[in-house]
């Protein structure tokens, strides 16, 4: 003899892949780079679907793409005046997850060729 009964079934909307952000990220470029010098790309894995520097980067030296590329994005860096900066980068996704992480950039000192007329 056959019943019928009443079965509730509920959905949980699971999120299949989460995002991350590689942590102690150092990255350099030589002093006196020209705006829209390379620096380096934000190692991350998932689908990230925005970056953002949050934090570090107060003089405006530095850019970053929709991409996680970080660019030049002002003269004047100088090895004499500041040798690294931390910068905080914030990822994020669709579903508004966010992870940061800092990034180091060291600046590399390049040789100043200095011509001199003494003795000629």
């Amino acid at each position: 003899m056959a019943r019928d009964k009443t079965i509730a079934i509920t959905i949980i909307n699971l999120k299949e892949k989460t995002i991350s952000i590689a942590a102690d990220q150092t990255m350099s470029v030589n002093e006196r780079s020209q705006v829209n010098t390379p620096v380096g790309t934000v190692a991350t894995t998932g689908i990230v679907t925005g970056f953002e520097i949050t934090a570090g980067n107060s003089n405006n030296f530095f850019k970053i793409s929709p991409t996680g590329k970080i660019q030049v994005a002002g003269a004047g860096l100088n090895y004499e005046s500041k040798q690294n900066y931390t910068l905080t980068v914030k990822i994020t996704d669709d579903d508004a997850e966010a992870k940061t992480a800092q990034i180091i950039i060291q600046i590399n000192r390049t040789r100043v060729l200095v011509h001199s007329t003494k003795g000629c």
